[in-house]
């Protein structure tokens, strides 16, 4: 019976996820005729709460907790741990002051209403994960561009998503470079919980029921650390919230 119900809430879903996708590839174009980024970025905040809300339609509940004063005007490098495509509306919703940009796959700047436009306009890491030169330069683009404009930028150091939720190995290099181009970044842990639960069922039907949580953890100073001990560091720091 609960299949059935999840069937019938996916299918709603996917509707409502349709329809968003293409309301907001037009709202976009419109957002970004000026050639204006942050425009363009605000677009795709309130695409992330639209996103959000099409997760209540599977009864699913959202929480995201922030008990730190995040500096306005200030860079922030935003690390999380990675379990689903749907850790990131949140993300950027709540965080919306700073403007999150992301790294992706490069295949996703082609074919995918508003956000495939997105990726490519907002000054996000577009790489290819078979060069890690062509990679690492993508990434001191988008960590200049968050230096200058003090903005934000997030990784998932895990590289691929947790299929169980379990912790992965936390890689230290693209750590490094964003870091080293954007040295005045506040490092911002986030710990988050349970969204791999919604691919449980591997097919058409979204799993429901889930209680999915973000918390912001407390911010790291990475002044005379080296990424390879943050990396470690901020493992260790989230491990302790991944239930």
């Amino acid at each position: 019976m609960k299949m059935l119900l999840e069937y019938i809430l996916s299918l709603i879903y996917y509707v409502w996820f349709g329809l968003v996708f293409l309301g907001f590839h037009v709202a976009g174009l419109i957002a970004y005729r000026n050639r204006n980024r942050i425009s363009l970025l605000r677009t795709k905040e309130y695409f992330s709460l639209f996103i959000i809300k099409g997760l209540l339609i599977l009864n699913n509940r959202v929480k995201f907790t922030n008990t730190h004063r995040l500096p306005q005007g200030r860079p922030l490098l935003i690390v999380t741990n990675h379990q689903s495509i749907y850790d990131i509306p949140p993300i950027v919703w709540n965080l919306r002051r700073h403007h999150p940009l992301f790294v992706a796959k490069k295949e996703l700047s082609r074919g995918v209403p508003f956000v495939s436009f997105v990726l490519r306009h907002s000054g996000a890491a577009l790489i290819d994960r078979g060069n890690s030169r062509q990679a690492i330069k993508a990434i001191a683009e988008m960590a200049r561009v968050v230096q200058q404009e003090r903005l934000s930028m997030v990784i998932f150091p895990e590289g691929t998503r947790s299929k169980d939720g379990r912790l992965k190995t936390f890689a230290w290099k693209g750590l490094a470079t964003m870091l080293h181009y954007c040295p005045d970044a506040l490092i911002v842990p986030i710990a988050i919980n349970n969204t791999w639960k919604l691919h449980r069922n591997k097919g058409f039907a979204i799993s429901s029921g889930n209680k999915l949580t973000w918390k912001v953890l407390p911010p790291i100073e990475p002044a005379g650390r080296n990424a390879e001990e943050l990396a470690e560091a901020l493992h260790a720091q989230i491990a302790k919230e991944i239930s």
